[in-house]
């Protein structure tokens, strides 16, 4: 029989051994006794005597408890000791398990060197089988013979276990070596063996310090004009040679240079014909002017005014609204409201010899005009001509309105079917909220500060649209938080797009915002323009009585031409003297500088409306020019000639015209006039 059928056969006694008499007459009783049958029938001849003895003659009911016992222990004993080690017993067998007859003298008995020794030099195989074929430790391993294979890197013969389980060709040191070998490849640069991450993916034949250090060699040029090695960055991107290449700042000195020549010459080209001009009579400036400046035709319907497409509307408008506008800073000046120091012009303040207060109040009024004309003209430009507007809702309202735009990289609020730009909270951010979760400021804030502040707009693009929901759906963002959007009309979004980047998907929501920005700027500096204020003045009808001084008899020449378009309405006093001329460019901004005043004091007189209506003619006179009327200051016509020689008609962006709200512009000035 197996062996374990022999341990079923021990541990079935083990478990009923308590109650051995009980047991065999429960099985006695349903006429099973298989294993006394068993026991006697195949077991009796390789049991000791005793338990040969007790087993063969069976048992009968009836004997006596001890003498059964007597023989069921003899027959246990041998059990415990031929089939069942204490080593392999599982230990609650062992404990349970009665005491095992000691070994003879010497131990256990090797039957190949008829030694007699303990059970701790036999294995737990050996001790398995039986009395008379167990081997030692000694003898096993002696009569063992390990079988070997061939390595066929170091040419020796290995045991089994020194290779690698389907690997028989090398032996596992071999195998291991060139492993380690293989993690380093040879540099073809520095002929050097170096770990394989220190070369890059794209380049597995040149470490990477090689080619780092062959860049940065590459990434150096010697300019041709300083003599230095500069890095690539630092030169131009379209450099024709790099034999010999010149670096950015050695270029814009050059330029630089050439520029400020080209001013001096032309300044002294206009020094000289002013002075050639004072040297003549009424009579040769009249024909000067006549032969020189003086366009072919000059109109004399309004129909025959010439304005850029699609302004001639709004810019024939604009003579009506600068007489008006005259009109009312001349009642607004005699009635005192406006103080008169706008229209009497001074030397600047560096200039000025004598009355120093007085020219530091008239600058003081000319720097505010200055800086009004920007900012309104600019602030203009995007309610106009981007179609700004601000709204006002609770962030549960933005995530169920909110959509991408056609592109994906703005978003549209669906009810409106506007481009949402930007974004803040009624009550400001919390400090350190928008850097923490990068929350950008828009485009026009100032420099060094990235993320907005208290209440300034940040960018809302569709990845910061994501990151808000996220901080909602976490509850670190309530959903009934109040905020205010700035919108944008999303046709006048997708011609700045289209303008960007064509047709093609690429670009971003910082790119467009940054780009309608920049218009926006333009226009404002566009709207203060010297050539522009002298228009402005033209508008209002600027005179000078004193005709005697440098440039009266200019105007006059001017007057006759054009006097018809342009009315004098408002009598200025321009400057004269030796302090004037200390300024070699004061004579060509004059009537820009008077301009200016005005526009500044009319914000200290807190006429909002009529400084609003100045600001808006400074930019129609930048937008939609009379093309075929000349300013009145001659340097100023000059160059407004020149312009429309290089550059057309009219040189502004097509964006800007296509998409200026005429009807709304026009509604509200008509409203500022009359308030």
């Amino acid at each position: 029989k197996s062996q374990s059928h022999y341990k079923n056969v021990w541990y079935a006694y083990q478990d009923n051994g308590a109650d051995w008499d009980g047991w065999l007459q429960s099985w006695h009783d349903d006429g099973t006794d298989v294993l006394w049958n068993h026991l006697s029938g195949e077991l009796s001849d390789e049991l000791p005597g005793p338990a040969s003895q007790a087993v063969g003659g069976g048992y009968s009911v009836g004997q006596s408890p001890q003498a059964a016992f007597t023989a069921a222990s003899s027959a246990s004993a041998w059990l415990e000791t031929a089939l069942v080690p204490e080593a392999s017993m599982e230990p609650s067998r062992a404990s349970s398990a009665p005491s095992m007859p000691e070994a003879p003298a010497g131990g256990q008995k090797c039957c190949t060197c008829q030694r007699d020794l303990p059970k701790t030099m036999f294995s737990n195989n050996q001790l398995r089988n039986p009395l008379h074929s167990r081997k030692c430790l000694e003898c096993s391993c002696n009569n063992y013979v390990e079988e070997t294979f061939p390595c066929a890197g170091c040419q020796q013969n290995k045991p089994r276990t020194e290779f690698r389980k389907g690997r028989w060709e090398k032996c596992r040191v071999c195998l291991e070596q060139e492993e380690h070998e293989s993690e380093f490849w040879e540099c073809s640069a520095c002929h050097q063996r170096t770990f394989r991450l220190d070369f890059r993916k794209s380049n597995k034949t040149t470490c990477r310090r090689c080619l780092e250090e062959k860049e940065h060699d590459e990434g150096y040029a010697l300019c041709t004009e300083c003599q230095q090695r500069k890095h690539r960055s630092e030169y131009r991107k379209s450099v024709p040679d790099w034999e010999r290449p010149t670096c950015r700042q050695c270029l814009d000195s050059a330029e630089n240079r050439e520029h400020e020549q080209f001013l001096q010459e032309k300044e002294l080209e206009r020094i000289q014909r002013q002075q050639e001009r004072e040297a003549l009579s009424t009579r040769e400036l009249q024909l000067y002017y006549k032969d020189n400046i003086l366009l072919p035709e000059i109109p004399h319907r309004l129909q025959d005014v010439s304005f850029p497409q699609g302004m001639g509307v709004i810019g024939a408008q604009c003579f009506e609204w600068g007489k008006v506008l005259a009109f009312a800073v001349q009642a607004v000046t005699e009635t005192g409201q406006l103080h008169p120091r706008w229209s009497a012009e001074t030397p600047s303040r560096v200039h000025a010899s004598s009355d120093h207060s007085a020219a530091c109040l008239f600058k003081d009024l000319e720097d505010l005009g200055d800086r009004l004309v920007q900012d309104e003209a600019a602030a203009m430009f995007e309610k106009y001509v981007a179609g700004l507007q601000h709204h006002t809702c609770s962030l549960r309202f933005l995530q169920g309105q909110v959509m991408k735009s056609s592109r994906g990289h703005s978003l549209l609020l669906a009810e409106s079917g506007l481009v949402i730009a930007s974004v803040r909270p009624l009550n400001g951010w919390h400090p350190g909220f928008c850097e923490q979760h990068d929350f950008r400021a828009e485009p026009k804030t100032e420099v060094g500060s990235n993320h907005p502040v208290g209440t300034g707009f940040a960018q809302l693009d569709a990845a910061v649209m994501d990151r808000l929901s996220a901080l909602v759906a976490q509850g670190a963002v309530p959903q009934d938080l109040q905020i205010e959007l700035k919108l944008y009309k999303a046709s006048f979004w997708t011609e700045l797009e289209q303008e960007l980047y064509g047709d093609g998907l690429c670009g971003s929501h910082n790119q467009t915002f940054q780009r309608l920005f920049g218009m926006a700027g333009g226009c404002g500096a566009g709207a203060n323009r010297t050539e522009v204020m002298n228009r402005f003045a033209d508008l209002l009808g600027f005179h000078d009585r004193d005709s005697d001084k440098s440039g009266g008899a200019n105007y006059d020449i001017w007057h006759q031409h054009y006097g018809h378009w342009f009315p004098g309405f408002l009598q200025v006093s321009y400057g004269f003297g030796a302090d004037f001329k200390k300024d070699k460019i004061w004579s060509q901004k004059k009537e820009a500088n008077v301009a200016e005043a005005l526009i500044g004091g009319l914000q200290q007189a807190e006429k909002y409306n009529l400084m609003k209506v100045a600001c808006a003619l400074c930019l129609l006179s930048y937008l939609a020019p009379p093309l075929n009327l000349l300013p009145s200051n001659w340097s100023m016509a000059e160059k407004t000639k020149d312009l429309l020689a290089k550059r057309g008609e009219h040189s502004e962006c097509n964006v800007v015209l296509n998409n200026l709200d005429v009807d709304a512009l026009h509604a509200d000035i008509e409203q500022w006039l009359r308030l």
